[in-house]
């Protein structure tokens, strides 16, 4: 059939639980196996203070808007965002003045 273009499945799940994030603090939450670019799918994120949180891989890939407390928010990225490069980590960053405690589910593969 030509014009259908697949999706690939997430194959890989990533969770942190209750991280304390200080201000400005990068924490990986994925390490994709060596040699491999990670392919991120979507993620679910909670903070427990009103924040902006930052996921990055290098630069920053996404960028939140600002979380109220406690709540979860989903982004769905569809096919994905292919890392920059390959052996390149996924670090989640506390973009706000305050020390937060943070809940991460990340979902993708690694090509």
């Amino acid at each position: 059939v030509t014009g259908v273009q697949t999706c690939a499945l997430p194959i890989f799940y990533k969770y942190i639980e209750y991280l304390t994030l200080a201000n400005a603090t990068d924490t990986a939450v994925w390490t994709p196996t060596s040699g491999k670019k990670f392919r991120l799918m979507g993620v679910a994120m909670t903070s427990s203070v009103a924040n902006n949180l930052h996921l990055k891989d290098g630069a920053t890939v996404f960028h939140t808007s600002r979380f109220a407390n406690n709540n979860t928010n989903t982004f769905d990225f569809g096919n994905g965002y292919l890392s920059s490069a390959a052996n390149n980590i996924l670090y989640v960053s506390n973009a706000t003045g305050s020390t937060a405690a943070v809940w991460v589910t990340a979902w993708g593969t690694e090509e």
